[in-house]
Parts: structure tokens; C-alpha cells; sequence
């Protein structure tokens, strides 16, 4: 019974890959490789074949536009694909001053919906998709309607980028 060992061997492969994949895309960008992780979980289930209604492609779910803005030739080669999308999520990221919460919303819903929503008119989608990445890193969750009248001012919010303790440096 050799073969079923065979069988198991590329998916444990591949999650390897993707695994190296998001740490040299955080490196490279100077993004948590966690949140990188916690979008494509998101996005693709870590698929790298992965095509949404909208049209969005591969593991990070880039969207045609996007992909050429990042030239990526092959939307379905995983090395393209998450480089394009940690580079993605760094741009927003810097765009929205390391306000996550705003670049995850553009990153699933587009800039616009991120530029001009208020947060309780984002779609159910977007809503859930923001909260399941937070609850993945272990970030508070923050309603949407805020009940505390000095949330603007606490720029407070962004901890320091220290690795996190279940992430040895490498």
C-alpha cells in the first residue's frame, strides 16, 4: 500500500511551498507573513487554481487589472501570485497609513468601497471577511458603529512589528 502515501505527498508539498512562498513575500515587503497567510486562508483556502465569480485568480484572488499593475504573467503561478498580493497589501497598507481594517476592505471590496464607506454600509462579505482575518491574528474586533468618541484620535493602534511568539525568526 505505497501509493497511498504517494497520494498525500503533493498536498503536504504544496502547503510547504505556499509556506516559503508567504515568508519570502513578507520579507520582501515588510508584511507580517501571518496576515498574508490569513488573506489567502480568506481568498483562495490556499488554492492556488482558485477563480472567483468576479474574476479574481489564484491564491491571493488578484483581480485581471491588478495582476498587470504588479506584472504577473501567470496569475496561477503561486510565486507571482503571492508576491503580487503581499505587494498588494503593503501598498494598501501604506495608502491607509497601517490602518488594516481599511486595506483588508480595499483589498476584498476595492478602494473605492474603502475610500468612501462607512464601515456598516460594507457588504455582508467584506464585513465577515475583515473579521475572520482579525480573529485569525488575534486582533480585537472593533464593531463597526464605535462606541468610543476618542477613537480617532488613539493612533495607538498599530502594534510595533515584533514577530509573533508562534513564529520563530528565520
Amino acid at each position: 500500500g505505497d501509493h497511498r502515501d504517494l497520494h498525500s505527498f503533493p498536498t503536504r508539498r504544496s502547503s510547504d511551498l505556499v509556506e516559503s512562498l508567504i515568508a519570502s513575500a513578507a520579507q520582501k515587503q515588510s508584511v507580517e507573513a501571518s496576515l498574508i497567510r490569513a488573506v489567502m486562508r480568506q481568498e483562495s483556502a490556499f488554492r492556488p487554481c482558485a477563480v472567483s465569480i468576479k474574476g479574481a485568480q489564484g491564491l491571493m484572488q488578484l483581480m485581471p487589472a491588478t495582476a498587470n499593475e504588479f506584472h504577473v504573467s501567470d496569475p496561477f503561478d503561486p510565486q507571482q501570485n503571492v508576491s503580487a498580493g503581499a505587494a498588494l497589501l503593503k501598498q494598501l497598507l501604506e495608502k491607509y497609513k497601517g490602518d488594516l481594517r481599511l486595506a483588508l476592505v480595499a483589498y476584498n471590496a476595492g478602494a473605492n468601497r474603502a475610500d468612501n464607506s462607512d464601515p456598516a454600509a460594507y457588504p455582508a462579505e467584506t464585513q465577515h471577511y475583515v473579521a475572520s482575518i482579525f480573529a485569525e491574528l488575534g486582533l480585537p474586533q472593533i464593531a463597526s458603529t464605535s462606541e468610543d468618541p476618542e477613537g480617532e484620535s488613539s493612533s495607538a493602534q498599530k502594534p510595533p512589528p515584533t514577530s509573533s511568539p508562534d513564529e520563530p525568526q528565520r
